[in-house]
């Protein structure tokens, strides 16, 4: 039996070729940054068996067994994705990207992909599918609205998107690059399941105009875990990224997120050349105000290490108001904005009575304790 050579490529850039257990890179600035393991990497973007019969079903639906492996899942759909321009194929093919990216997807898989209707026997298609490729473990949708602007539904329990909703404010709010969550569902009490909700987010690579590296490649490349702050720190620096990385580590502490792993975080490359364009945004925050968050000890001294905040400039921007500290990089939190945002929180209908005043609180409550812990660097 002949042995199958496969293609990455980059929209319709060849990068690297795979035969044999053998990966080349053929073209570093178009291939997945750090690449190393073909057959890991491609399982890498398949739809998460976590997701239970959700995954099942759209698996089912298209045209794949129930309990298919992740790389086969990921190959149904060549290896595409929303986020980034890279996909696979076997080499001698006569694909082309516009073959198999989404551009054309109708939504056609978004209600058995949100969990909100499972007879896939009604959703059987053979038409390109970013459901297959779309990771994480919450029941998410791809979609496009009348403007052509693609979003991202996510649907979890009302809480969660309570959390998702205020960490992404708050982050606005302070100056850290973040994607902006609305709620645009939110369901009925139900005494056996609870309440849940969804909610939306714009796809922050501009329609794949540039490429999302998660930082799992990344920290295989360097060795380390997502909790070695410092080490980490130290990569991000020296691509001119230091700073919104410790902002995005900086988020997670204040409000208790224990969530931060390599695939919700990473870098943007621009799609013509390879080059960085900069840190992703803050996303996925739907674990926050949790009783965990990122270790405060490393964030601490790689804070210090890369002049991320002096104790002086946290001080200072505690007492200014959010217009006055507009130029700084980041402004701390300040009891006015707490008192802000939980005002906005308690506006949105479909949280009233809802309010998780303990959430808000626990946010000022972590930053004194982070300012206590710089300060004694001083």
């Amino acid at each position: 039996m002949k042995d199958i050579v496969y293609e990455i490529l980059c929209g319709d850039l060849i990068s690297c070729e795979y035969e044999h257990d053998e990966l080349r890179i053929l073209d570093e600035r178009h291939a997945p940054l750090y690449l190393r393991n073909f057959k890991a990497w491609v399982a890498s973007r398949a739809i998460a068996s976590g997701r239970g019969l959700t995954s099942r079903n759209i698996k089912i639906a298209s045209g794949l067994s129930a309990n298919e492996y992740d790389f086969e899942t990921a190959m149904k759909a060549n290896a595409a994705c929303v986020t980034d321009n890279y996909w696979v194929r076997e080499k001698g093919s006569a694909l082309r990207y516009s073959d198999v990216c989404f551009d054309n997807y109708t939504g056609h898989f978004s209600k058995l992909a949100l969990g909100l209707d499972y007879s896939w026997s009604d959703y059987v298609s053979e038409e390109p599918n970013p459901e297959l490729t779309n990771i994480g473990n919450s029941d998410k949708s791809w979609q496009v609205d009348d403007n052509g602007r693609r979003w991202l539904y996510k649907k979890q329990a009302l809480n969660e998107c309570y959390n998702e909703v205020l960490a992404s404010k708050l982050a606005g709010r302070i100056g850290i690059n973040t994607v902006e969550y609305e709620l645009v569902y939110a369901s009925e009490p139900d005494p056996e399941i609870g309440r849940y909700g969804i909610v939306r987010s714009m796809d922050f690579t501009q329609e794949s105009r540039v490429n999302f590296e998660p930082a799992h490649l990344i920290l295989k490349h360097l060795g380390t875990r997502d909790s070695d702050i410092i080490v980490n720190a130290g990569f991000f620096d020296e691509l001119g990224l230091v700073r919104p990385y410790l902002d995005i580590m900086y988020l997670d502490i204040i409000t208790g997120n224990p969530d931060r792993h390599s695939f919700n975080y990473g870098i943007l490359r621009d799609r013509s050349n390879g080059s960085i364009a900069g840190m992703a945004p803050n996303f996925d925050n739907n674990f926050a105000f949790f009783a965990g968050s990122m270790p405060m000890e490393q964030f601490v001294q790689a804070a210090a290490k890369y002049g991320w905040k002096s104790p002086d400039e946290i001080a200072e921007d505690r007492e200014r108001s959010i217009d006055e500290s507009a130029g700084s990089p980041v402004t701390l939190i300040t009891h006015g904005l707490i008192e802000e945002l939980a005002a906005e929180m308690s506006s949105i209908e479909a949280f009233g009575g809802y309010e998780d005043i303990k959430a808000i609180r626990s946010i000022m409550s972590r930053n004194e304790l982070l300012i206590a812990e710089l300060n004694k660097l001083v």
